[in-house]
């Protein structure tokens, strides 16, 4: 009774419900599951930024020991929401999230992970906080190499993992690029996912670029996976493969903490004039774009 009418005062005058959030909290212990949901409900709805990180804490707790399935995809939802839009600071959000994935990254969506990369890419809205964007980087690749050795990672979190230490792996203080290479590779041969497997081939390709040359065990793994049935991950040891031939090329193509630059684009295909120009010279037909496309369109929907 007391959970629901705290329930209908929250809606109105939230501030009041504040005082009883220990109460509420602990309602999450009872054996009803019923009323857990209702609880959890309710303290989604006392959230605020002067709260976020006590509940948020509590809610970890209770997920930390939570056994049910259903009860535990509700707790990762609430918390991951309330960190989106309470978070004090993105260093705080960075280490929440994570710490989520640690305790049930097998409820986490991919929505949640998309936006955990952007902001370890993006970093603070401050252009000149440059400090703190790297403080964020150097903390989230070092949980991850924590993360990596253990058994059994959901996808989510393994693509997630691969994409940050292939971006920011070189700014760990505990392990040199190629001891991230190695976990890296590992992780691919783990792993039982082709995505997780190319997320995990494109981040060696970067670390490969950045340290200047490739390990034995990665250019193992290219081999191992170039036969691959999955084509998109036969592509990347392909294009892996052939970059390692061309090394000033892989770094130019895979700068260093480029994920957020603007890609320039040759609208025209320039680069592609003198081989065409030469096919033309050998009596290939030039190109004759459709005429009055746009008027076949029309008659098109008009049944004609």
């Amino acid at each position: 009774i007391g959970i629901k009418g705290l329930a209908f005062i929250v809606k109105d005058h939230p501030k009041y419900a504040v005082d009883h959030q220990m109460a509420v909290i602990d309602c999450l212990e009872d054996d009803d599951e019923t009323l857990k949901r209702k609880t959890l409900d309710l303290l989604f709805r006392m959230t605020n930024s002067v709260n976020v990180e006590f509940i948020v804490n509590k809610l970890l707790t209770f997920l930390e020991a939570a056994t049910d399935d259903y009860f535990r995809t509700d707790l990762v939802s609430q918390i991951t929401q309330c960190a989106e839009r309470y978070a004090p600071s993105n260093a705080w959000y960075v280490q929440t999230i994570v710490r989520v994935f640690e305790l049930a990254g097998d409820k986490v969506k991919l929505a949640v992970a998309m936006t955990l990369t952007q902001l370890i890419a993006q970093g603070a809205d401050d252009e000149d906080d440059v400090e703190s964007d790297t403080i964020l980087r150097v903390d989230a690749v070092e949980d991850f190499l924590e993360l990596i050795i253990k058994p059994k990672l959901p996808e989510i979190l393994a693509q997630t993992m691969a994409w940050v230490l292939g971006e920011y792996g070189y700014l760990s203080e505990t392990h040199t690029k190629e001891e991230v290479m190695e976990k890296l590779s590992s992780l691919a041969y783990e792993s039982s996912d082709n995505s997780t497997r190319s997320h995990v081939i494109t981040a060696l390709m970067k670390l490969v670029a950045q340290n200047g040359s490739c390990p034995v065990k990665v250019t193992k793994l290219i081999n191992y996976f170039y036969e691959s049935i999955s084509i998109d991950l036969q592509q990347r040891c392909l294009e892996f493969k052939a970059l390692l031939l061309l090394p000033d090329l892989m770094v130019d193509v895979l700068p260093v903490d480029a994920s957020c630059e603007d890609i320039e684009m040759d609208e025209d295909l320039s680069f592609l004039d003198g081989y065409i120009n030469q096919l033309l010279a050998n009596g290939a037909t030039p190109y004759s774009p459709p005429v009055n496309l746009d008027d076949d369109d029309d008659d098109n929907d008009n049944g004609k």
